[in-house]
This record gives structure tokens, sequence and C-alpha cells, in this order.
């Protein structure tokens, strides 16, 4: 139960720290394309030290892979129809605003995918690690 809390708690960092890259990198460059390789980039690489550390305490990735993936059809779903993902954020926020919706559900697609990517690396390094350390 302690290894899920941390990795949990990583997952939670990971986010933090994407937001906060976010928010600092509009604050100084207004550069769309650098906000979204900022987006995937820093979970793929987090993604691939949580694995890496799951893997490494003898732990299943599969149980962390399936919600990504899950996460992932489910933003592409509410991306083509965009109404209904206004209507879910609305309900939440109050603000009813179908092109923020879209970019919303874009940048959490985003997060995802680096995440998921940077998880099925980190195990494959890991195998790679523990495939060297044997010879």
């Amino acid at each position: 139960m302690k290894k899920f809390a941390i990795s949990v708690m990583l997952f939670l960092l990971t986010i933090g720290l994407t937001v906060i890259t976010v928010k600092t990198k509009l604050l100084f460059i207004n550069n769309t394309l650098f906000l979204m390789f900022s987006i995937f980039f820093i979970p793929l690489i987090c993604g691939m030290v949580i694995a890496y550390f799951i893997k490494k305490h003898g732990r299943q990735i599969r149980f962390f892979i399936i919600p990504l993936v899950a996460f992932d059809i489910l933003f592409v779903l509410f991306q083509s129809n965009i109404k209904i993902a206004a209507k879910m954020m609305a309900f939440f926020t109050g603000d009813y605003n179908l092109e923020a919706s879209g970019f919303y559900m874009f940048f959490a697609m985003l997060f995802c995918t680096g995440m998921l990517a940077g998880l099925i690396i980190g195990s494959f390094v890991y195998k790679i690690v523990l495939n060297i350390s044997d010879l």
C-alpha cells in the first residue's frame, strides 16, 4: 500500500510540475508549440522514472497503463463531440466554452499520452538495465 501511495504521489507531482511549467512558460514565452512539447515531455520523463521504480520493486506496470489508455480513448471520444465535453466542463466550472473545452481535452490527451509513453519506455529501460546487469 505504501508503494502505491508513493506512485500516486509521484503522479500528482507530475501533474503539478506540468501545470507550473505551463503557467511559467505562458508568462515568459508565448509559443504554443513549446507549450505542447512541455505538456508531452514532462509526463514522459516522469512516467519513465515512475515505471522504472515500479518495476524495480517487482510491481506490475499494467495497472497503471490500463487507466491511461482508458483516459486517452475517453479524450479522443470527447474530441469527436466537443459539445458534450463543453457541457461536462460547464457543469464543473460554470463556464460553457466550446473552444476552451477542445483545448483542455487536447492538452489532457497530450498529458496522458506522454505519461503512457513514459511508462512503456521506462519498463523497457528497466528490462534493458536488468539484462545488462545480469551479464
